[in-house]
């Protein structure tokens, strides 16, 4: 019996990259911040510069958020918080409005014919790699194995279960903590939970 299943450990590392990508933004938006404070000095007018200052406190505040979120959620979702599963798929959706702002940015740089100046930006480099990542992390949370080791019933159409009938595999497993064996069904690529009949000891195995 496995303790987890491999993709949990990917869902893991991918929430530990978003939460370092969005540290990264932050640093770059705060430098950026003060840059432009620096080259209008004293010059600009007070008003102008209390909106660029309120406009950096909250952006900022949601991104240290975000990282909060992100690195919870690795650490949770290593331990297996069943609520955690609810929460990720609520910041990862959330996350699509950073995959639209990276997808204008795109657009901008095309019509601009300046597409290669964005990658001088930390910022902009870590929205558009969330094009890629954060589509990868939604595919991961519905996925029946993780909503299972999550505690989610994975529901099955009578359709299904005639389908899968014939495909299903009987196996007699091991466990690795007093040597109990117990026979488990499942059809090939499922992975189930197991609870050890002797010791309740809980873990996963993947049908192959």
């Amino acid at each position: 019996m496995n303790q987890k299943p491999k993709i949990i450990y990917i869902l893991v590392i991918l929430w530990i990259i978003i939460g370092v990508l969005f540290i990264g933004t932050a640093i770059s938006r705060t430098l950026s911040t003060l840059d432009s404070l620096d080259i209008m000095g004293k010059s600009a007018p007070d008003k102008f510069t209390a909106s660029i200052i309120f406009s950096y406190v909250s952006y900022t505040i949601l991104l240290i958020i975000i990282i909060i979120l992100s690195f919870l959620l690795a650490y949770e979702s290593y331990i297996k918080k069943d609520l955690f599963w609810l929460i990720g798929l609520m910041l990862s959706s959330f996350l699509i409005t950073f995959v639209i702002n990276a997808i204008n940015i795109i657009g901008a740089g095309i019509i601009a014919e300046n597409l290669f100046q964005m990658f001088n930006s930390f910022e902009y480099i870590a929205y558009i790699l969330l094009i890629f990542l954060v589509p990868c992390q939604i595919f991961l949370l519905t996925r029946p194995e993780v909503k299972v080791y999550f505690g989610k019933s994975v529901v099955q159409t009578k359709e299904r279960e005639i389908r899968t009938f014939d495909k299903t595999i009987t196996k007699t497993i091991e466990c690795p903590s007093c040597g109990e064996t117990q026979k488990i069904q499942g059809v090939l690529g499922e992975s189930v939970e197991v609870t050890c009949k002797k010791c309740n000891k809980k873990g996963f195995h993947q049908f192959r």
